[in-house]
């Protein structure tokens, strides 16, 4: 299989992270844990990243009171850096576990938002910030990877299906997010993928490549793209249809020579006329004997004339 591959990276990245606490009053705590999983903006998780956040001390009523509520949540909670996501304080009713719940940015809104540096990764060290709103000073923080995946778009209505005519055999597929892919197709005698622009670099790149039809017969393909660091996989459908053109019709051509005779007795005279094919032969007589090709033309078989 023929691909485009970058080095890759991020081997452990699920099992990086750094939990941060920090005591300003005595007596009074905040810690911060990043989850287990692997962070990731592909596929967007629908409820965010949970990093949990804990109280001990003076400030375990305060906590109690506000159970429930996300907006009455006696802390706040901050992205950084801030153009991968945003994060928001949530208290879960049956448990009473605080947490600050993290929502990355999809590959299309981190390219927007992504200051273009040449030093980006495809992965990102994100940290999670809880402090107290009435004692910003008490504060604690974590650190977690987020491996960006990438999106595919297609100028078309549908960007899982590529329909190319001998009109319109050439289309542009962009990668954006993390172009760290491989891409695969079968036919490649039939079918040509080749990048040709780039820009932006890591967790916000984009990538444009030009898918080209190189043959003239009907056929279909897939088109396979991968990112081994996360495991995504998205595939585009090829459709090629060439013009339907009606085949000539073999055309036979047949000759014929016209025989004209005449007969005559004693009181009457008969005209006698044979078509016949070329291939034919024709006796050779005493009578008078004419020849026409198809086209008319008039020839005479020198033969001496009949006697009357």
């Amino acid at each position: 299989m023929f691909g485009f591959k970058y080095p890759s990276i991020c081997v452990t990245c699920s099992d990086v992270k750094l939990q941060t606490t920090v005591t300003v009053l005595p007596g009074s705590t905040l810690a911060v844990d990043a989850p287990k999983e692997m962070l990731t903006n592909v596929p967007l998780p629908s409820q965010g990243f949970s990093f949990s956040v804990k109280f001990s001390g003076i400030n375990d009523k305060i906590k109690i009171n506000a159970i429930g509520s996300s907006k009455g949540a006696p802390y706040d909670c901050r992205v950084d850096p801030p153009f991968v996501g945003y994060a928001k304080p949530w208290m879960d009713h049956d448990t009473g576990d605080s947490f600050c719940l993290f929502f990355p940015y999809s590959p299309e809104q981190l390219f927007r938002t992504a200051p273009k540096l040449k030093d980006m990764k495809p992965y990102i060290y994100v940290s999670i910030n809880a402090s107290k709103k009435e004692h910003s000073h008490v504060s604690g923080s974590a650190s977690a990877l987020l491996v960006g995946g990438f999106s595919i778009v297609q100028m078309g209505e549908d960007t899982t299906q590529l329909n190319l005519t001998p009109d319109s055999n050439t289309t542009l597929v962009t990668i954006l997010g993390n172009t760290d892919v491989e891409i695969h197709w079968r036919s490649r005698d039939l079918l040509k993928i080749k990048p040709v622009h780039e820009e932006g670099f890591g967790a916000a790149g984009h990538v444009q490549y030009e898918v080209k039809v190189s043959s003239a017969k009907r056929f279909t393909d897939k088109i396979i793209v991968t990112l081994p660091s996360t495991g995504q996989r998205a595939e585009l459908d090829v459709n090629y249809e060439p013009d339907e053109k009606l085949e000539p019709k073999a055309t036979i051509n047949v000759f014929f020579w016209a025989k004209v005779m005449v007969n005559c007795n004693h009181s009457d005279c008969w005209l006698h006329m044979f078509l016949l094919p070329t291939s034919w032969t024709i006796p050779a007589t005493t009578h008078s004997q004419a020849y026409f090709n198809h086209t008319g033309t008039r020839h005479t078989r020198p033969e001496k004339p009949p006697r009357f």
